[in-house]
């Protein structure tokens, strides 16, 4: 799995920019995915198309304690590799 700080390495350094500006690049890009799909907003590129997905309020039963607990209603980014892409990745 890679993380932020591997993300920010491989763009400073394929872009030949410093660490803190590659940072700042990386977070903008990934609050605004985060942003705009909490809003509702799709967005699509060549690679990827990133929608959000509700998930209805439901109850769950606790294992431990026995009770019964109420989830609410939440928003989940969905990240889906376009066709192209993956028809790219085939070949």
């Amino acid at each position: 799995m890679m993380k932020n700080k591997e993300l920010i390495e491989k763009v400073a350094a394929e872009l030949g920019l410093p660490k803190g500006k590659a940072r700042k690049a990386v977070d903008l890009v990934l609050m605004t995915l985060v942003n705009n799909g909490l809003e509702g907003e799709e967005f699509v590129s060549p690679i990827a198309k990133v929608t959000t997905k509700t998930i209805p309020a439901k109850s769950v039963h606790d294992e431990q304690t026995g009770q019964t607990k109420e989830v609410p209603e939440r928003k989940q980014l969905v990240l889906r590799p376009t066709k192209k892409y993956l028809e790219t990745l085939a070949s």
